[in-house]
């Protein structure tokens, strides 16, 4: 049984040194004496490949073998992403001059647009040993290439996508990305149109993905996006994402444009997830009867939606964001989860919110916080 351990882009780890590094994905095989780490830094991409036979005898290897195994004991299974965090640390420290080299922190290549992100070069490093170094050093396999977008984006050709005609197109480069330094470890969002100055959000098309044991392969990102597509048919005044615009890429060796996206309306200033709100309003709001309001909201909003083959599940306090000033019974759920066939129709299971609400409702400040770190 062979010893591998991936680290797929959910575990996201964010490290400083001169500038953010950025891993999204790595694996640790002890049986075949290796690790993989895939990082960004300065909108460029690395990954490092180690191999023990490569660095044997090297003072990297000795302080690298340490991290190069499985965990046996459940401390080490507690301690595993820690582990994990200390490699990718030590990894990128003992290159950290070449990764300066290859992209400096005053070096013109930044991310700007969404077409930066589509268009990142992406560098292959090995690690070797080198007797005049005394070491292991860093030696460039393969790049700069630009040949794998960042964050799982990856757009597709106009004939798997069906785009309203009426919608306009608007090209990658012209929108301007925002407040990602807020949150490395999710895909640009907040964008703002170079032409207009307006400021939307940005759903990212992605590459299809398998999922395990089932091995069944799935497009998450193209199901919500075709759901907010077919939102462009509801003429309902409903707080819904609005599909705004197309969003188009062509790199030099594209003999046409692709879709790389979409653009629909952002989410309310006043809207604010249940989970998120300060224990005190969620107990004023309980005492207003709001969420028999909030009830009626959502239900109308899965009305209008069934006859479009749309609905919003599931329903919980993660999903469910309201007015935080609680001078309104407004709702908003954000992008569809679930396409619908037909006359399907699906009863909502109020039963989590309503728990979730009730652990507020009769506790003090020092209690609900508690209760807030147990969730």
């Amino acid at each position: 049984m062979t010893s591998t351990r991936s680290f797929p882009s959910t575990m996201t780890y964010i490290t400083i040194f001169d500038v953010p590094h950025i891993v999204r994905y790595g694996m640790i095989s002890e049986d075949k004496g290796q690790t993989r780490q895939t990082f960004w830094r300065n909108a460029t991409g690395f990954t490092v490949d180690i191999a023990r036979s490569d660095i044997l005898g090297t003072p990297f290897e000795k302080q690298w073998s340490q991290w190069c195994v499985e965990p046996r004991t459940i401390q080490e299974q507690v301690n595993h992403f820690q582990r994990w965090h200390e490699l990718c640390d030590a990894v990128i420290a003992h290159i950290l001059p070449t990764l300066q080299e290859l992209a400096p922190v005053d070096g013109e290549r930044q991310w700007v647009t969404i077409q930066d992100y589509l268009d990142t070069p992406t560098y292959q490093l090995r690690l070797v040993k080198d007797d005049a170094v005394g070491d292991a050093v860093a030696k460039v396999i393969k790049g700069p290439t630009i040949d794998r977008e960042t964050y799982e984006m990856q757009p597709h050709s106009f004939s798997t996508v069906h785009c309203p005609p009426d919608l306009p197109r608007i090209a990658a480069s012209q929108l301007v990305v925002l407040d990602h330094d807020k949150e490395w470890r999710a895909q640009p969002k907040k964008v703002r149109v170079s032409d207009t100055g307006e400021v939307v959000t940005f759903l990212a098309a992605e590459g299809e993905s398998t999922s395990m044991p089932e091995n069944v392969v799935t497009n998450r990102s193209m199901d919500k996006i075709h759901a907010v597509l077919k939102l462009h048919q509801v003429k309902e005044d409903l707080n819904i994402p609005k599909p705004l615009a197309i969003v188009t890429c062509q790199r030099p060796t594209d003999s046409e444009p692709k879709f790389a996206g979409l653009l629909h309306t952002p989410t309310p200033e006043w809207a604010t997830r249940l989970e998120d709100l300060d224990p005190s309003i969620l107990r004023e709001a309980v005492k207003q009867n709001l969420p028999v309001e909030w009830k009626a909201e959502v239900e109308k909003l899965q009305r209008n939606l069934q006859p479009h083959a749309l609905t919003y599940l599931p329903i919980n306090e993660r999903r469910l964001s309201v007015d935080s000033s609680l001078r309104t019974a407004n709702v908003w759920l954000g992008v569809p989860l679930e396409l619908i066939g037909g006359d399907q129709s699906e009863e909502v299971d109020w039963q989590r919110v309503d728990d979730f609400l009730k652990k507020f409702e009769q506790a003090d400040g020092d209690k609900a916080e508690e209760l807030r770190a147990q969730l």
